[in-house]
């Protein structure tokens, strides 16, 4: 039982040594929060992995065709 007891003290004082406080320390604390600690596996799947580099393309071509047609044309 004095066992169980010291495992949980030493692991929870470790945790708060080495994980808490220095994320305390940091400039922007709460961004410790800002992800979950326990992630599943499944959390990976909904992320994006690249850029989707044809919609980028067809976007900055879209926009830079507006932009000549607007500067060239006078009205």
């Amino acid at each position: 039982m004095l066992f169980d007891i010291l495992v949980y003290v030493s692991g929870g004082l470790g945790f708060l040594v080495h994980y808490v406080i220095p994320h305390l320390r940091k400039e922007m604390p709460w961004m410790c929060c800002s992800h979950p600690l326990l992630q599943s596996h499944e959390r990976g799947q909904f992320e994006v992995k690249g850029l989707l580099l044809l919609s980028c393309r067809v976007h900055d071509l879209i926009h830079v065709t507006h932009s000549i047609v607007v500067r060239n044309c006078e009205v």
